[in-house]
């Protein structure tokens, strides 16, 4: 689509191949007359029905002043797709289309301020396929009817009354019908909607719908699905009634509406139904019978309601047999009985989520088990008490989450006997001490969150019950020790989670299959020295260790991590990087040291780190860095070396980092642009915010082809002279903001083709 006229001063004629937009944004200042406006307009269509003989994929008319159309408006163009938008039309002749019946496939016209469109005037219309409109001010539609090839039709009017049953007559291929934002659109009538074979969606949203007539939608054999939500429904039996004729209607969706029960035989004889939707309503209660003979019906969403009882037989027998997924998330079920019913009526139920209810406790006995659940979603509720063996005959349970609960350690042990359970939650609770027996009757368990609780210790044999762990979370806890023996067992942990802890050591015992690790924000002084084998990871592709309080990288202490990838020691004490601090560490891509007090890197610090791809340096003490102390870092992307001591970089710093793209020495003492950045033909983002700079080097800034930032803001720049940019094509961004600029060049920003930002006025 070709709008380049749109945001013309004058009126104009843009034209690309077939796509042609008139605009005449300002055409109101300069003529009063709307005869005259019109005639305009029409004169520039007549030139271009001499201009291009051929059928116009798309005409646009944008932004223009036109109130009304004339009859035969387009003659003689053969238009394809024709667009309207914000030509302050308020109304068209009945035969504005004349001409185009046999080469119109799609009218796109967004006017506020249209009031009427004839009732005949898309009539004829033989090769339509889709219809938008939107507006404030229409209050009723044309005739759609007799439109053999029209397949899609979108309505959007504040004003519109009604859909008549004759607005939808004979159209044998309309396949989806949207009407939205109407909210004085407050019933359906008999018939509004009826013999249109091929209609396979309704959407009528966001609209004032309170009624709909038990015949409104009928005779529709391929209707799949129907959308009513942003209503003011009060009934969904009013809806369920309506649907019955409906034979392959597979969804309803009633969200955002103001039904306040489900009652009985609400739901009935929906044969091909799969999928029902009724959050953010206020349903209190759902009754007896309200779901009865739906046997495809497979999910069921009540999020976001006030409902506090189901009543036991809401699903009538064989009714609810097939439902797979029931979401209940965000209501006010306060008592285990209300889950029990629900179970009980539901006996192929796979998915069930009650978090964010009003759940107290769960006795023994109070579930009595299901054969096909597979997740239970009981996380944000007020649980404090679950009886021994609470959780249990539950053959099925994968998942069962009790996140954000008042759950506590003086409860009775186990709570469950679920052979095939593998994810458990139980983060944001007030656990303090976890007996051995915690974990029993859980075999099958994998992933295991204990985080935000009160920990102060893990049991060596907490874990014993489960050996096939792989992820395990105790972070934010108060954990000051981990027993060694602790993870001992679990030849298949992969990741584990012990940040933000007390822990004054790294630990000890850990299973050699660890890949990933997460020791930040502890308390931990030292890495473990060689002969140690605490570190004795071969798997390991991440190791955080940021936010303690390490002094220093003991000889060849990570030589043990082969596969390392990323290692994150930001917010520590180191103050030096030794020759054989990353020593066999041939695998490693990111290196994280910012917010430490290094004041020397060693120039082969980094001499057996070849895949290195991301140095973080930020915020250290550095007042140099030795030559060559990349050279062996060739696939180098990312430096930040801001917020150091830097007063020069030396001019072979890089010389083999040209795969570099973005380094940012911001806030140092730099007094000249460095010549080490010379020749970074790949060099994307450049920041060299406030620093001492007097000068721009052309040379050097010409030499970075590729860059599209560059900033140097808060500096001691004087003047920009003319070429000081030249050959940047692709920059798009400059800030010289707050330097001391009293001298700009003529055209010193010229050869900037791509420029959108620059910044050159003080803040």
């Amino acid at each position: 689509m070709d709008t380049g006229g749109a945001n013309q001063s004058t009126e104009g004629l843009s034209s690309s191949r077939n796509h042609i937009a008139l605009s005449m944004f300002n055409a109101r200042r300069r003529i009063s007359n709307m005869v005259i406006m019109t005639q305009i307009i029409m004169n520039g269509l007549r030139a271009v029905g001499e201009y291009i003989t051929n059928p116009i994929d798309e005409l646009i008319l944008e932004n223009n002043f036109l109130p009304s159309l004339p009859g035969r408006t387009f003659f003689p163009l053969k238009i394809l797709r024709l667009m309207l938008r914000y030509n302050e039309l308020e109304r068209v002749s009945s035969d504005w289309l004349a001409g185009l019946h046999s080469s119109l496939m799609e009218i796109f016209i967004v006017e506020p301020q249209l009031r009427s469109l004839p009732d005949d005037s898309l009539s004829q219309l033989n090769t339509l396929q889709a219809v938008t409109i939107q507006t404030n001010l229409l209050k009723r539609l044309p005739l759609f009817s007799s439109l053999p090839q029209l397949r899609y039709l979108q309505i959007e009017s504040e004003s519109l009354l009604e859909l008549s049953p004759i607005n939808f007559k004979s159209n044998p291929r309309l396949e989806k019908l949207h009407i939205s934002s109407s909210p004085r659109l407050t019933r359906l009538e008999a018939n509004s909607l009826q013999d249109l074979p091929n209609l396979g969606l309704i959407n009528i949203s966001y609209c004032g719908l309170n009624w709909m007539h038990p015949r409104a939608i009928s005779r529709l054999p391929l209707l799949k699905e129907l959308i009513l939500t942003g209503n003011k429904i009060t009934d969904a039996g009013m809806i369920g009634r309506g649907s019955r004729d409906l034979p392959q209607l597979e969804i309803i969706k009633l969200d955002y509406n103001y039904i306040d029960k489900i009652g009985e035989a609400t739901f009935v004889d929906l044969p091909a139904l799969k999928k029902i939707y009724l959050s953010n309503n206020r349903i209190t209660e759902i009754h007896h019978g309200a779901f009865h003979r739906v046997p495809l019906l497979r999910s069921l969403d009540l999020n976001r309601n006030m409902l506090r009882r189901v009543h036991p037989e809401s699903f009538l027998q064989n009714s609810g047999s097939g439902l797979e997924e029931l979401s209940l998330v965000e209501n006010d079920i306060s008592h285990v009985a209300e889950l029990r019913s629900l179970l009980d009526a539901l006996p192929r139920l796979v998915f069930l989520d009650m978090s964010y209810n009003n759940l107290e406790a769960i006795p023994f006995g109070a579930l009595r088990g299901h054969p096909t659940l597979e997740h239970l979603n009981l996380n944000y509720n007020k649980i404090h008490l679950i009886d021994r063996e609470a959780f249990m005959a539950m053959p099925a349970l994968r998942e069962l989450r009790l996140r954000n609960n008042t759950l506590h350690d003086i409860l009775e042990w186990p709570f469950w006997n679920l052979p095939a359970l593998k994810g458990l939650d139980l983060s944001r609770n007030f656990f303090k001490r976890l007996e051995p027996n915690f974990l029993s009757n859980l075999p099958s368990l994998r992933r295991i969150d204990l985080s935000n609780n009160q920990l102060n210790a893990v049991d060596r044999n907490l874990f014993l019950p489960t050996p096939s762990l792989e992820h395990i979370n105790v972070s934010f806890n108060n954990l000051n020790i981990i027993h060694p023996a602790a993870f001992r067992n679990l030849l298949n942990l992969y990741e584990l989670d012990v940040s933000n802890n007390h822990l004054p050591e790294f630990m000890s015992g850990l299973p050699r299959s660890v890949e990933y690790l997460h020791l930040h924000h502890n308390k931990i002084s030292e890495i473990p020295m060689l002969p140690s084998s605490d570190l004795d990871l071969p798997f390991l592709r991440l190791l955080d260790l940021s936010y303690n309080q390490i002094q220093n990288i003991p000889k060849g202490s990570l030589s043990t991590l082969p596969q390392l990838r990323r290692i994150y020691l930001g917010q520590n004490l180191l103050q030096r990087l030794e020759e054989s601090s990353l020593a066999k560490l041939n695998h490693l891509e990111t290196l994280d040291l910012q917010e430490n007090r290094l004041v020397q890197i060693h120039p082969n610090a980094f001499k057996e780190t070849s895949e290195l791809r991301e140095v973080n340096l930020n915020s250290n003490r550095l007042d140099i860095l030795v030559p060559d102390v990349f050279k062996s870092t060739p696939l180098l992307k990312r430096l930040d070396l801001s917020k150091n001591q830097l007063a020069e970089i030396l001019p072979s710093t890089l010389d083999k980092n040209l795969e570099i793209q973005i380094i940012d020495a911001s806030h140092n003492v730099l007094v000249q642009l460095p010549h080490a950045f010379y020749g970074l033909k790949n060099l994307r983002i450049l920041d060299l915010t406030n620093n001492r700079i007097k000068n721009i080097d052309p040379e050097i800034i010409g030499s970075l082809i590729n860059l599209k930032e560059l900033k140097l803001s808060k500096n001691f720049i004087q003047e920009l002279r003319q070429g000081a940019f030249n050959n940047l094509q692709h920059l798009k961004t400059i800030h010289l903001d707050n330097n001391e600029l009293e001298y700009i060049e003529p055209n010193s920003m010229k050869a900037l083709p791509v420029l959108k930002s620059a910044k050159v006025k003080p803040e």
